[in-house]
């Protein structure tokens, strides 16, 4: 999976045409560092969150999600 996703997170920042997206939920792991490709992302501050669980364990993020942040 982790190449799939950095496949689809490269594809995104390569897009020619902005990236946008209504995100109706919590954005956590993969689902945030999907949100972090966009160019633009709305949510409801009441409804959701982007969360990166690995921030609260001390886990090291990857590196192509690190260059995200």
């Amino acid at each position: 999976m982790h190449a799939a996703l950095c496949d689809l997170v490269a594809d995104l920042l390569a897009l020619p045409a902005p990236t946008v997206a209504a995100i109706t939920g919590h954005a956590a792991g993969a689902g945030c560092a999907l949100a972090l490709a966009l160019d633009s992302a709305v949510m409801r501050a009441a409804r959701g969150f982007l969360y990166m669980s690995e921030v609260d364990t001390g886990i090291k993020i990857v590196d192509f999600i690190a260059e995200l942040l």
